[in-house]
């Protein structure tokens, strides 16, 4: 089996409400790397993630962490986390449009 690096975040702005940043797609089992998660704005705000397994699962990782004005976050929480097929990586932010979500990872 080849291992193929992938972005499993292109580029996404959180919302106030959990979203689907990135679901294993089928027969395809997907070993996250760095995800970075940046405040863009000039207050604190928090932003939640969880990983929610195909079988019905939801496992939350990240609540309610706090970001600085202009802070970077590098996950440790994400980081080496796999996921098989149908898995996905959602979150969240306190303010729309506040954080700004970057990450890569491998596929199996």
């Amino acid at each position: 089996m080849a291992i193929a690096p992938v972005s499993i975040v292109r580029g996404a702005t959180l919302g106030t409400t959990l979203a689907t940043l990135y679901t294993s797609p089928s027969n395809i089992t997907t070993k996250a790397g760095p995800v970075v998660f940046t405040n863009t704005s000039g207050g604190t705000v928090t932003f939640t993630v969880q990983i929610a397994r195909a079988g019905g699962t939801t496992l939350p990782l990240i609540s309610a962490r706090s970001l600085a004005a202009n802070e970077a976050y590098v996950s440790p929480e994400l980081l080496g986390i796999v996921l098989l097929t149908g898995d996905a990586i959602s979150a969240s932010a306190s303010a729309a449009g506040a954080v700004n979500v970057q990450g890569s990872g491998a596929t199996l």
